[in-house]
């Protein structure tokens, strides 16, 4: 199984047959390969941005529509499974690894692989009060969160970006999948300065209460 990752927006969707790139490594010997499709991205809903338990529940009932759908094809395929994942989708690998035990026993998961996990540590969360490039990420996190948590944008972002949130982060991505200069991207329509990204207060709230904040993004 291969993830994908970063981002929130639909362009994110992998096109039909599309492969994880690591899957194609000449090191990657498999009976079947299978890239899964995190919720929200290409359908309707949000997509929870580094929630574990929507990332590790999509990759295990994509497992399990595999096996499913093998069985029904008469293909043969081994029983056993692993998962390799880059950056966003080493943290949902991780995530699998840690939620499989519980959510899908039946499956013989063998191994988990996680490439430059993306993570958000009790470290990282100070620097939301920071300016630069990686408020992106930031306010990805932020968003979601914030939506698990049933918190309006207006609650957490300042105008005039409140208004557009769900616009923003339902459309637009990290990077360009298809590595497109004129794709509209977060980095063009979010800024770099905190203070102008979040209300005063939110930013503070998570500033000092990174310790909760790290917990439930690793929960």
């Amino acid at each position: 199984v291969g993830e994908q990752g970063p981002g929130q927006g639909d362009a994110l969707a992998l096109a039909a047959g599309q492969a994880h790139p690591a899957l194609a490594d000449d090191g990657v010997v498999s009976l079947g390969q299978l890239t899964d499709e995190l919720m929200g991205l290409g359908g309707p809903g949000l997509h929870p941005y580094l929630e574990v338990i929507s990332e590790a529940r999509a990759v295990l009932d994509a497992l399990r529509a595999a096996r499913a759908l093998a069985e029904r094809e008469g293909v043969p395929v081994s029983t056993r499974a692993a998962v390799v994942g880059l950056s966003q989708g080493g943290h949902a690998a991780l995530a699998t690894g840690a939620e499989q035990p519980g959510y899908a026993p039946e499956l013989d998961l063998r191994a988990v692989g996680a490439a430059a996990p993306a993570s958000g540590f009790r470290e990282h969360w100070t620097a939301i009060g920071v300016e630069g490039p990686h408020q992106i990420y930031y306010a990805m996190l932020v968003y979601a969160f914030a939506k698990e948590a049933g918190l309006a944008a207006e609650d957490v972002f300042a105008s005039p970006f409140a208004a557009d949130a769900d616009q923003i982060f339902s459309t637009r991505c990290a990077w360009s999948p298809s590595f497109d200069a004129d794709e509209a991207l977060l980095g063009v329509a979010l800024p770099s300065d905190p203070s102008a990204l979040y209300r005063p207060a939110a930013r503070d709230a998570f500033v000092g209460n990174h310790d909760r904040l790290a917990a439930a993004q690793q929960r």
